[in-house]
């Protein structure tokens, strides 16, 4: 082997190896990108999750009038519920931990209750916490307020 043999072949395997090295570079900062944004996707569904929690009591409020029920058969059951499925999301879940009438009100027909719904998906919680309003067997919400649980 001459030496312009030996130092062509030398110049090759170095393009070789950047090229290579170039090519798992992009293959590492793509695989990154996704995984950030399945991150980012996680976050929001947890928010949305722990939102959705509010609407479904809510709806489950606004049948109970529907079907001649108590509210308070209807608040013990969502509370012993414990941990529901939110839509088609395996890892995606909500729960209702508290539902209280708003102190200052008459305590035979309290119109305003304090509620707070966890969300969770992945590793992230939020927590909900929401005023309901009920007048002439309607339920609706009066305030809303999500925040990430720590």
């Amino acid at each position: 082997m001459n030496f312009k043999t030996r130092n062509l072949k030398m110049k090759m395997f170095i393009v070789f190896l950047i090229l290579f090295l170039s090519a798992m570079l992009v293959y590492r900062t793509k695989m990154a990108d996704r995984d950030y944004a399945n991150v980012l996707l996680e976050n929001t569904k947890a928010r949305l999750v722990s939102e959705s929690g509010i609407n479904v009591l809510v709806a489950k409020i606004n049948s109970s009038f529907e079907e001649q029920v108590s509210l308070n058969s209807v608040f013990n059951k969502i509370l012993e519920d414990g941990w529901l499925q939110a839509g088609t999301e395996k890892n995606a879940r909500f729960r209702i931990t508290y539902i209280r009438p708003q102190e200052g009100q008459p305590s035979n027909k309290p119109t305003l209750f304090n509620t707070i719904c966890e969300g969770k998906c992945g590793a992230y919680t939020y927590i909900t916490t929401a005023v309901l309003e009920i007048k002439d067997n309607l339920c609706s919400v009066k305030s809303i307020k999500t925040t990430v649980d720590k």
